[in-house]
């Protein structure tokens, strides 16, 4: 099964083969986890993770005989029928409790992974990328220091053209090791490293342009 997005641009995918769960996350990196045993996949249950500014969200997760998870899945990618149909292929059980009470977030085992991991944060990266520097020039700094809007434009830049690219060589060597029926239909899209660096570098230098002519 494949989450809700990016299911024709992406390897992420949870699927049964050869006797094993086979996750793969929005990387490509690959997990099998064995099924039978105390120590191979054994149930499928569900805990609530609250978030401060935003509605809770049902996450599904695969635990072993011991009760600690393999992954989770959350239901804002992943759809409920998918999961349950993942548990009839697999012969896991899920846990009817879990359809009507909450459950805890079980333990991680040492081989926990998350399908949906891509290595830094959106969200967070977007703040510093954006808010605050806006909010630094927004105070009346630009004027004051207009060196001070292209050090940290530039600086963010570093740091989000660093981090994909850091991804980008995780992916480009996971997809390589992909079977070829695991392999998504469309093509890696690695970023464009001088035209990201040329839009950063003339959004750092516009501000104090401006503020020089004015």
């Amino acid at each position: 099964m494949r989450p809700k997005l990016g299911a024709g641009d992406e390897p992420t995918a949870v699927r049964v083969k050869d006797g094993r769960l086979v996750v793969t996350d929005r990387l490509g990196r690959r997990s099998a986890f064995p099924i039978g045993g105390r120590e191979g996949p054994c149930g499928i249950s569900r805990f609530l993770v609250a978030h401060k500014n935003a509605p809770p969200v049902w996450h599904w997760v695969v635990v072993d005989g011991y009760g600690r998870a393999f992954f989770d899945l959350s239901e804002t990618y992943w759809k409920p029928e998918d999961v349950a149909q993942l548990g009839q292929a697999a012969g896991i059980p899920v846990d009817p409790e879990a359809l009507k009470t909450h459950v805890d977030d079980p333990p991680h085992r040492p081989d926990h992974v998350d399908p949906d991991s891509a290595g830094a944060s959106v969200s967070s990266l977007f703040f510093y990328i954006f808010f605050a520097p806006m909010l630094i020039a927004g105070a009346g700094t630009l004027r004051a220091l207009p060196w001070l809007w292209p050090a940290l434009w530039l600086a963010c830049a570093a740091v989000t053209i660093g981090r994909r690219a850091r991804n980008d060589a995780v992916a480009t060597r996971a997809h390589a090791l992909l079977p070829p029926d695991e392999t998504p239909p469309e093509p890696l899209r690695t970023q464009d490293v001088p035209t990201r660096a040329l839009l950063f570098g003339a959004i750092a230098l516009l501000p104090p342009m401006v503020a020089h002519l004015l």
